[in-house]
């Protein structure tokens, strides 16, 4: 199975996310995770992908943003794609605004994802996002 979609924004880098308020972070998740539902409506996998590979791409007419921040982007997506309801040791909700399309965002599940920087092209300005279930 592959699951291919473009969201029309970019997904904020590692050092802007570590500066906002909770209240924004918040926000910021309610924005991707719709985005990212409306991009995959009819697509969704059922059960969530055991196994897959992520890829990455970052379109955008600026410039490449030092690799940590980069890497670092991609968790609020990662937390969008899992499943919700599990809690942690506290009992707070993990993944709230999970959309269950990977069954989790551990290693095993998806490896390591790929995030490059590309320039807008093929797609228009945003973030590119392909999912390509491994056996």
């Amino acid at each position: 199975m592959l699951i291919e979609f473009h969201l029309p924004l970019l997904l904020p880098l590692l050092g802007r996310w570590q500066r906002m308020h909770w209240q924004q972070r918040r926000r910021c998740m309610k924005t991707l995770a719709e985005h990212v539902a409306v991009a995959v409506h009819g697509r969704k996998p059922s059960p969530p992908l055991a196994r897959c590979r992520i890829s990455v791409v970052r379109l955008t007419r600026s410039g490449e943003p030092d690799h940590e921040n980069l890497v670092g982007s991609l968790k609020p997506l990662l937390d969008v794609l899992c499943a919700p309801g599990r809690v942690d040791a506290k009992g707070h909700a993990l993944h709230p605004w999970g959309l269950s399309i990977i069954a989790d965002d551990s290693p095993a599940v998806i490896g390591r994802p790929e995030i490059t920087v590309g320039r807008p092209g093929e797609w228009p300005p945003g973030t590119h996002v392909t999912i390509e279930a491994v056996q």
